[in-house]
């Protein structure tokens, strides 16, 4: 009569069949989850495990078949041995506790613990498990074969098309891959800027880079010719909307260009001949939708407005553009405007204290000094500084938020044009 085989053997045998159903496991997770455009990147830099994680990633449906044969055929066997294990040491009352020890053991070593760990890395695993994985999936290839086969027709019985598809890289995919580029030194942080701007530019709405009501630099219908190149000359504009009475009754767009070579006696100058049909946008329209605007209808500037009709401000091509790729300076923009970004300006004392113009919006000032201002009603500093306030405050009032002190310089009508901000301590 055969003898069985002694505990320590099975226990390690038992450790083993663990151990490839945690890397069955991880490695499923690991493969579904990793960073493709990382993958791609690293078997440029000659790789060999990202060329072999690539390779397996062109053939996903013969992977995952490989990895579910071998983490069946391994479970099975764990149930096998525990069972041996336990009708040794307590006889046949030992089949039901192997059941139930091989049920949790299978739950929690080859399926929660190893599933949990690919997911945080996932990149690490598919690297390093690379090699055992090809192996299995050349051993397993006759069997992957047949089963393929036999599952395509059964999808074809119900008129399902078997191929892989090649997943959409995701927002996140693309982020990882700045940061591989960053760290690399092949992408310049100002290029990464440019590039998540891109990528964000959907999240981004026309309030967020409009030129607000207060600000607008308009042209009432009844002016004359040499009013408008006071205007021009003053605001160094080239286009103006042009209203009836009120500034929500803006009737067109006036370009300077359409009007200087105009031979026209100034008593029978009528404005309205040179106007250009408005277009109006309301202001959660997307970016995205409004660079669709200005080309379908051949203009550089839009009016937006309220629910009601009412006019909240503008907003250009060059605003949009400004958005993504920072400052443009034109042939009106002085030097001085040109280098001065989201009007913040250099340091002016060793205390750090800047000098910010109150229609800076919150977004461009968190990126330039690092902060998380933010406000549910308002989009600039001066808004925020208000809300904080809950009214307008006067000259010289200062208020902390953050670890930044804030001080009014200079206020227009009932809102802030400019103010300073101190950095303090926390324990101010």
């Amino acid at each position: 009569m055969n003898e069985p085989p002694p505990q320590w053997l099975n226990l390690l045998i038992l450790a083993v069949l663990l151990f490839l159903s945690m890397i069955f496991s991880s490695g499923e997770t690991a493969y579904l989850s990793v960073n493709k455009l990382k993958i791609k990147y690293l078997r440029e830099k000659k790789n060999r495990q990202a060329a072999r994680v690539e390779k397996i990633l062109q053939n996903k449906q013969k992977f995952l078949t490989s990895s579910l044969i071998g983490n069946s055929i391994v479970n099975i066997l764990i149930s096998v041995i525990l069972t041996a294990i336990m009708v040794e040491l307590v006889g046949s009352n030992g089949l039901g506790i192997a059941v139930t020890a091989a049920t949790i053991a299978i739950l929690i070593f080859g399926e929660i613990l190893p599933k949990s760990v690919a997911l945080v890395f996932s990149e690490s695993i598919a690297l390093k498990f690379s090699v055992f994985i090809m192996f299995f999936m050349n051993i397993f290839s006759p069997v992957v074969w047949i089963i393929s086969g036999f599952t395509a027709s059964v999808l074809k019985l119900f008129g399902i098309k078997n191929t892989d598809s090649n997943q959409a890289l995701t927002d996140e995919d693309l982020k990882d891959f700045f940061d591989v580029s960053e760290e690399d030194g092949t992408l310049r942080s100002a290029e990464r800027g440019v590039l998540e701007k891109i990528l964000n530019y959907g999240d981004i709405s026309v309030k967020n880079i409009m030129t607000p009501r207060p600000d607008i630099v308009a042209i009432k219908t009844d002016v004359s010719p040499k009013e408008i190149i006071e205007i021009s000359q003053v605001s160094r504009f080239s286009r103006f909307p042009v209203y009836e009475e009120a500034i929500d009754e803006i009737c067109g767009i006036f370009y300077i260009k359409d009007f200087l070579f105009a031979e026209e006696d100034e008593i029978y100058f009528d404005i309205k001949k040179y106007l250009r049909k408005p277009v109006f946008v309301f202001e959660n329209t997307e970016l995205s939708k409004l660079q669709e605007i200005f080309k379908t209808e051949k203009q550089n500037m839009v009016v937006v407005i309220d629910e009601y009709g009412g006019t909240l401000g503008i907003a250009t091509l060059e605003d949009l553009n400004e958005e993504i790729f920072g400052n443009i300076a034109d042939e009106y923009d002085s030097d001085e405007a040109a280098a001065d970004d989201i009007s913040i300006t250099e340091d002016i004392s060793d205390n750090s204290v800047h000098c910010i113009l109150g229609n800076t919006r919150l977004s461009d000032l968190n990126e330039e000094l690092g902060t998380s201002f933010s406000s549910e009603y308002y989009d600039t500093i001066g808004g925020l500084v208000m809300e904080k306030f809950g009214n307008v405050p006067e000259i010289n009032s200062s208020i902390k938020i953050e670890n930044y002190i804030f001080t009014v310089t200079k206020t227009e009508g009932n809102r802030i044009a400019e103010l300073t901000a101190e950095l303090c301590g926390d324990d101010e």
